[in-house]
């Protein structure tokens, strides 16, 4: 199961998720790049879901499996319906959440306040939960 967070979340979001799962999933939950701990981008413009679908493409074939089960909250579900819709496809079944095919423009002024801020978090970074 390959978990992907929020715009402005990490990875470590699914901890609880993950633990729950993990008997009966090989559950993923990695950082966004830009996200958490991950690296950051040289070109600012990469920042997007073409460059999201991509990485995760290189993930699950990095995972070396046929077919994944994905866990999508808002941005992560955006990156998830991208990529279910190419070709062969390795999206077996796909839950998301907080998404929509329109933001609406006070949403977005309301991501423009707190997007690039330092993210504080209780919970120590996860990237792979077994």
């Amino acid at each position: 199961m390959v978990c992907v967070h929020g715009l402005t979340r990490r990875g470590s979001d699914f901890k609880t998720l993950a633990l729950a799962m993990c008997n009966d999933y090989y559950v993923v939950c990695r950082d966004v790049v830009g996200c958490g701990d991950s690296d950051r981008l040289s070109n600012p413009m990469q920042y997007a879901v073409p460059q999201y679908v991509a990485d995760m493409t290189d993930l699950v074939k990095h995972l070396g499996v046929d077919q994944v089960d994905w866990f999508g909250t808002s941005m992560g579900g955006l990156i998830g319906m991208v990529y279910a819709a190419m070709p062969n496809s390795p999206i077996r079944r796909m839950l998301i959440n907080d998404v929509g095919p329109r933001i609406e423009p006070d949403a977005i002024k309301r991501l423009g306040s707190y997007v690039g801020q330092p993210f504080l978090s209780p919970i120590a970074p996860m990237h792979l939960i077994v």
